[in-house]
């Protein structure tokens, strides 16, 4: 019986956890007036946090601008996942 209630409770934590869908890649040097930043040049570890929603991870680009004087970029990336060179490869990207 005592097995039956671990394994039911890990099942059931398990179904609530929600993998987080958007990643914020936040670069406190670029400047927005050289252009939009391309998920091309980055790598996973260029990651600057996960969000469950494109508004949470557009939030905290913006917080993030705001925290350095207004200074640098950010960009969000749908499901990324790195290609064989280790660069991140995102289904959609949006600032």
């Amino acid at each position: 019986m005592k097995y039956w209630v671990i394994a039911l409770g890990a099942l059931l934590l398990g179904g609530c956890i929600e993998p987080a869908n958007w990643s914020l890649i936040y670069v406190p040097s670029a400047k927005q007036a050289d252009g939009p930043l391309s998920l091309h040049q980055f790598k996973m570890s260029d990651i600057s946090g996960y969000y469950h929603t494109l508004e949470q991870c557009q939030l905290k680009g913006k917080g993030m601008i705001t925290l350095n004087d207004d200074q640098g970029d950010y960009l969000c990336g749908l499901h990324c996942r790195t290609d064989d060179a280790g660069l991140l490869v995102c289904q959609q990207s949006q600032r």
